[in-house]
């Protein structure tokens, strides 16, 4: 991502926050929407580049995407009070994503399905590549999530899509 020079106006007309020393922030308010995605926390830049890299994909919009629509999954995967758990610890601009399920309670399904669906919301169409793409953010997620958010959030999945939750 592009920044600013020392001392001009942020894109977007927000402000910039963002410092080399920021770190991933835990326990903030969870945001509903972000209508300004490229004027974002330095912490979604740091999951989101790190998705980038373990994903192997072209750009930090693609992570974003890519984050988002599993993120989407994982909600419906999860009980509510689980995902408001995981979602404490997310950048803010994701968390939303695990609160915004369209089923009234959790669904259960394999991890096949879970990729399709993910692959399905991101255009992608090869199957292991999504496979790879979405155990990239779940992985980071992993590495995120407190650990009693995460051992909790694997006991509500199934075994082929928690393994997929555990860092590289």
């Amino acid at each position: 991502m592009d920044r600013p020079a020392p001392g001009s106006p942020p894109a977007c007309g927000g402000s910039d926050d963002r410092r080399a020393t920021d770190r991933p922030r835990r326990g903030r308010s969870i945001a509903t929407d972000d209508p300004h995605p490229a004027d974002s926390t330095r912490s979604l830049h740091d999951f989101v580049v790190r998705v980038r890299q373990d994903a192997r994909l072209d750009t930090d919009s693609e992570a974003e995407a890519l984050s988002r629509a599993t993120f989407r999954q994982l909600g419906e995967q999860v009980s509510r009070g689980q995902a408001e758990k995981l979602a404490s610890g997310l950048p803010r601009e994701l968390s939303a994503e695990l609160l915004t399920p369209t089923a009234a309670q959790a669904r259960s399904f394999d991890r096949r399905t879970f990729v399709d669906a993910v692959s399905g919301s991101t255009g992608a169409t090869d199957l292991d590549e999504a496979d790879g793409q979405v155990r990239a953010v779940l992985a980071t997620l992993g590495s995120w999530a407190p650990d009693s958010e995460l051992s909790d959030t694997v006991g509500q999945l199934p075994d082929d899509l928690a393994a997929m939750l555990q860092p590289r």
